[in-house]
């Protein structure tokens, strides 16, 4: 007997949590619909209404990994935890009302009430025709709740994610976004519809030694996946076909140089950067290597090297802007004498080092810099200022005005 008291005390507990959430989730419903409608048409409901707008409720965003492609559980479960957090935290301003309102608030009351409101006849009690009509004639329709949400997922949640989990050595993602109806047409649901796709991995022979390199590829908001290729024509290459398609490689330790010398931006930026590098900008051809012009939200902070293997073009290394063999190194060693080891020395090896207003208020360096054309890393500071990890602390200012002094005695 004292097991069955138990089980019920469990039983009574549950029935008082199961009323609590029902009651949090009226009573946002109710506050996100008045915000949108500018009525509370909870005020003309009968009490029964209530647990058949309970019956509806929308769930939260999902993630799901697309049939065939075995994507980890902590991915999915990440990818799900980050699209709703972005839902949450971000608001829009209903036009009729001028009221903000969460795009998850607004996604919970739409799509629950646009479920309720499909089964309900304008008889089924006294105020049904006003409650629908209010409902139907608001934003919480279901053209713009999913137009909110659609415009929210492409524009700018999909973008991040792809260049949050894309990686050369690793795997591409891309996603879609669907709709599924709930089990015993109880509404519907949103879904993101996760694919997964396999990197490429070669070993090639550069001078004598054997070395692994990754495919270039990169996945985009639509669904959609393809491989970098390049034409001759942007090789200046006329001995091939020019629809021929030249596949891209990049040798881990380019990626790796890339990372130590842009050292303030987000890694996402880095990798998709010289994605976008490589496909939108014509190679200079220096003996028997291809350089590439590496631009990070349209700036260029320094080249790609790249060689051509068995019909296959390798980025083998990346050179920082001002690195002496660099056009503009070559020129700030002319302008100041600024040698190898002095750039490593000033600290202006890495992007970071740039990062600080004081630059900018230094004339005389402005002017070499301008000279040099390297000014628009003086100005990258204002630029990149919340992309990037700010490190005044390594401003090489002053000790570029000291060398400059030294110079000159």
């Amino acid at each position: 007997m004292p097991k069955a008291k138990k089980k019920q005390k469990h039983h009574g507990q549950q029935k008082v949590i199961d009323a609590q959430h029902r009651n949090e989730f009226l009573n946002k419903i109710r506050s996100s619909s008045l915000k949108v409608i500018g009525e509370d048409i909870f005020k003309l409901l009968p009490p029964l209404e209530l647990k058949k707008i309970f019956f509806y409720r929308a769930s939260a965003i999902i993630a799901v990994a697309e049939e065939g492609h075995k994507i980890p559980p902590k991915i999915i479960r990440g990818i799900q935890e980050l699209i709703n957090y972005y839902i949450k935290s971000d608001e829009i301003t209903i036009e009729c009302t001028q009221k903000q309102i969460s795009m998850a608030d607004l996604y919970t009351a739409g799509i629950t009430l646009i479920s309720y409101c499909e089964k309900l006849n304008d008889n089924d009690y006294k105020s049904a025709e006003k409650v629908r009509s209010l409902i139907l004639n608001s934003d919480l329709q279901k053209e713009n709740v999913f137009e909110c949400i659609y415009d929210k997922l492409f524009d700018q949640i999909f973008v991040f994610l792809i260049k949050l989990l894309n990686a050369y050595w690793s795997r591409y993602y891309s996603f879609r976004f669907d709709v599924s109806f709930l089990k015993n047409d109880t509404g519907i649901r949103f879904v993101v519809v996760v694919k997964q796709y396999p990197i490429e991995k070669k070993k090639f022979s550069i001078e004598g030694n054997v070395r692994p390199a990754f495919r270039i590829g990169w996945t985009f908001k639509a669904d959609d996946f393809e491989w970098l290729y390049l034409l001759p024509d942007q090789l200046g290459i006329t001995s091939l076909p020019e629809d021929q398609h030249i596949p891209v490689y990049i040798q881990s330790h380019a990626v790796q140089r890339i990372f130590e010398r842009i050292d303030c931006i987000q890694p996402n930026y880095i990798i998709s950067s010289i994605y976008y590098s490589l496909r939108n900008c014509a190679a200079i051809k220096d003996r028997n290597k291809y350089i590439f012009e590496y631009i990070i939200l349209n700036v260029k902070v320094g080249y790609l090297s790249a060689v051509m293997i068995e019909g296959k073009l390798v980025i083998r290394t990346f050179l920082f802007l001002t690195f002496n063999g660099t056009p503009e190194g070559k020129r700030l060693e002319d302008f100041i004498g600024l040698k190898a080891l002095d750039t490593k020395y000033l600290r202006m090896d890495k992007l970071s080092s740039f990062m600080t207003g004081k630059l900018k208020e230094n004339e005389e360096l402005r002017s070499i810099f301008e000279k040099a054309d390297c000014l628009h890393l003086v100005e990258l500071y204002d630029k990149l200022d919340r992309f990037s990890a700010v490190h005044p602390d390594h401003s090489p200012v002053e000790m570029l005005a000291r060398y400059l002094e030294t110079e000159r005695n």
